[in-house]
């Protein structure tokens, strides 16, 4: 592993050894800042595999249909493994304790112009037995087709080569307390006190790596169990964390959309003010925060300069295409017809667009899913070829519409048929603050409203809303986006609802504010009834 002395001295040493990712997570667990939410490291560097298809005479082999397919290799290598470092087991657990353990990939992946997110395998090792095969199967991950592919999009003549692999402690913790079952809709909805210790945390590690743009991964250890985060964020030059959290529940749930959903935070830089979108989101307490990866995100951009269609040019593609509205995962690059991809999910979208021809993929600019999140790998890697990943419903794309255009500014996407409309833009700057996010209200927050109705008789109007003044000193905000925030916060919704506990409530300040009164023993009925403004 080499000595602190060595990389004290060389601290490239250490990235030249075991990649990048393993070694930005080396450096956070030595450092003392991140003692507490840092895990252990255990490095395993490719040498011995290199040697391992020397001696097999396999070094040259650069395909999966060459002399040793992966299997083989996977295999073989287990056994060298087990000969060559018999007590490996035993040298693991003293540094990150008893299994399970997680091996991770750490080869050409993580740079600043080359994420390749997802292109190799991390794989749980649930026994001590189990170990050399899941190393083995780790180190020869890049051999597969899809991780061949998706290497060959930056360069077409790559071939594989074993890559160096780290193992960490398995943080997939059951529930800290005992309480009611995750349920399937459920998403994590971690509080205030919570947000704010892991936004302190992310501006840390914008400044440890001197890195604008972040995307890292986190678990954290919660009273409902195991909660993934993933945190695509910006440090921008003026100091505020802007961006986004995605959170599930269960490992790996924030990168790979399972059949369940995830939960969004969006962190707007003003403090105090954080948005959140979901469904049925489940309040958890934390006890305990680890990070579990870092690296650069230099195409996540939370505040862009976007050209958008003129409102004369938007008017032009409205008469001749049909418009559908669609949450913009990933904005286009530049607003321009393409021919689009659909699919179910965003990760079998990845999949067929590595499947398609270099003309085809040159041609595509859209990619249009019911089911996908903007942290995703999946989506990670179409931000980096800039082709713009849209969500929406499959019954709004006509069946003959053979190109489609993304318009950020109006969150639509016009489908056609023939020769597209001419297009005209201008540059705006926006935030890209997902639809559906809303402030989130507890009915201690609505106190002081229900005070002032109690007081006049009146119904409750948005300006007594807490945060709302925040929301009009939010930065490239467009006023259309800031009123649907408004009226979203404002009122109750059938999609919307809070579980803490026992309780399922709406979070909207008129259903807290109501509840507010209820508790004072003052009946919603008694308060007059006027249309807000």
């Amino acid at each position: 592993m080499g000595t602190e002395e060595e990389l004290q001295r060389d601290p490239a040493w250490e990235t030249e050894k075991y990649g990048a990712k393993c070694a930005r997570l080396l450096a956070l667990y030595r450092d003392p800042e991140f003692a507490a939410v840092a895990l252990p490291v255990y490095p395993l560097a490719s040498a011995d595999a290199d040697e391992y298809l020397a001696k097999e005479g396999a070094a040259g082999t650069g395909d999966t249909a060459g002399p040793l397919p992966q299997g083989e290799l996977v295999a073989g290598y287990a056994a060298f493994l087990r000969d060559r470092l018999p007590d490996l087991g035993e040298s693991l657990a003293a540094v990150c304790g008893d299994a399970p353990w997680i091996v991770r990939s750490s080869g050409d992946e993580d740079q600043e112009e080359h994420v390749n997110a997802g292109g190799y395998e991390s794989l749980v090792c649930a026994r001590p037995e189990e170990l050399y095969a899941t190393v083995a199967a780790v180190v020869f991950s890049g051999y597969g087709d899809h991780a061949v592919a998706q290497q060959r999009l930056a360069d077409p003549s790559y071939r594989p080569s074993p890559i160096a692999a780290f193992v960490q402690p398995l943080v997939d913790a059951a529930p800290l307390t005992a309480g009611p079952a995750v349920a399937a809709a459920e998403t994590p909805l971690p509080g205030p006190a919570d947000v704010d210790a892991l936004a302190g945390l992310l501006g840390r590690l914008h400044e440890r790596f001197g890195m604008p743009r972040l995307d890292s991964e986190w678990v954290l250890e919660t009273d409902a169990g195991t909660v993934s985060v993933t945190g695509l964020t910006e440090l921008t030059p003026d100091g505020r964390l802007v961006g986004q959290l995605s959170l599930g529940f269960g490992f790996a749930s924030a990168q790979r959309l399972g059949d369940g959903d995830n939960s969004l935070a969006w962190l707007t830089g003003v403090p105090g003010t954080v948005l959140w979108r979901g469904a049925v989101l489940r309040r958890v307490e934390t006890a305990r925060s680890r990070l579990v990866q870092v690296r650069p995100a230099a195409a996540f951009e939370p505040e862009p300069s976007l050209d958008v269609l003129t409102e004369e040019c938007r008017d032009a593609w409205r008469a001749a295409c049909v418009a559908a509205p669609v949450d913009i995962l990933v904005p286009p690059r530049r607003v321009r017809a393409s021919s689009f991809l659909t699919s179910v999910r965003l990760e079998d979208a990845w999949s067929r667009y590595l499947r398609l021809e270099p003309e085809q993929r040159e041609r595509l600019g859209h990619v249009l899913v019911e089911r996908g999140s903007p942290a995703e790998h999946a989506a990670v890697m179409f931000r980096q070829h800039g082709v713009a990943v849209l969500r929406g419903r499959p019954e709004d794309i006509p069946e003959t519409a053979s190109y489609a255009l993304a318009d950020p500014w109006t969150q639509e996407c016009h489908f056609g048929t023939g020769r597209p409309p001419e297009v005209v833009v201008e540059t705006r700057r926006m935030s890209s603050v997902p639809q559906g996010c809303r402030l989130l209200f507890t009915r201690a927050d609505c106190a002081e409203a229900a005070a002032v109705v109690r007081a006049d008789g009146a119904a409750p109007g948005p300006a007594l809303m807490p945060g709302v003044t925040r929301l009009y000193e939010l930065p490239h905000l467009p006023s259309r986006v800031r009123d649907r925030i408004v009226l979203d916060s404002f009122r109750p919704s059938p999609d919307l609802f809070v579980r803490h506990g026992a309780e399922v409530a709406s979070p909207a300040f008129t259903a807290r504010t109501a509840e507010a009164l209820l508790v004072d023993g003052v009946p919603p009925e008694r308060v007059a009834r006027r249309p807000w403004r």
